[in-house]
């Protein structure tokens, strides 16, 4: 991806994914979702399961 009119913009897309804060709060949202989908998917289906 190259932008070549707008450099600021380019910069803040290098930045945010170069950002190590960045990726630790997407690493834990996937996370995240991930270990609570079958959580979520049993609710949908009516059944009970224990939360941590």
């Amino acid at each position: 991806m190259t932008i070549q009119k707008n450099d600021k913009f380019k910069v803040k897309i290098s930045y945010i994914d170069k950002s190590s804060t960045w990726n630790k709060l997407n690493n834990f949202l996937i996370s995240y979702i991930i270990e609570n989908y079958d959580i979520m998917e049993d609710l949908k289906n009516g059944e009970s399961k224990d939360v941590k």
